[in-house]
């Protein structure tokens, strides 16, 4: 798709150029590939242990999943739950970081009322 000569990407620019327009034509990648790419060279580990931990602190103990899923349920959020991470699967570092950010003011208000460390970090 994008090689130098025969790609799909170099064949267009060439077939604009020949056409006259003037306007540049940027090449990018593929979008799955720039993530996995851009997860791989990102270092995220002291955000991913944070948050790892926290979620793993909710969801590890069974009183407080339920209870963190009734807070949820109680202020009518987006989602009622949390995500696991796994290391396997590079997805499901942006599925949990994006679940956790959209849930980020009812995470801190459970750690805040179960006296659970990490509560600072959601503020």
């Amino acid at each position: 798709m994008t090689g130098k000569k025969k790609g799909a990407a170099s064949l267009l620019v060439r077939h604009c150029e020949a056409a006259g327009h003037t306007q540049p034509i940027h090449k990018v990648h593929c979008i799955i590939h720039q993530e996995s790419l851009c997860s791989k060279s990102a270092n995220l580990t002291d955000v991913m242990s944070v948050v790892v931990k926290v979620v793993n602190s909710i969801l590890f103990r069974s009183l407080n999943h339920r209870q963190f899923q009734a807070l949820t349920d109680e202020v009518n959020a987006h989602y009622g739950d949390l995500l696991y991470f796994c290391e396997v699967r590079w997805l499901s570092h942006g599925a949990m970081l994006s679940r956790v950010c959209d849930l980020q003011q009812e995470i801190a208000t459970f750690l805040r009322q179960k006296n659970l460390p990490g509560a600072d970090i959601f503020f």
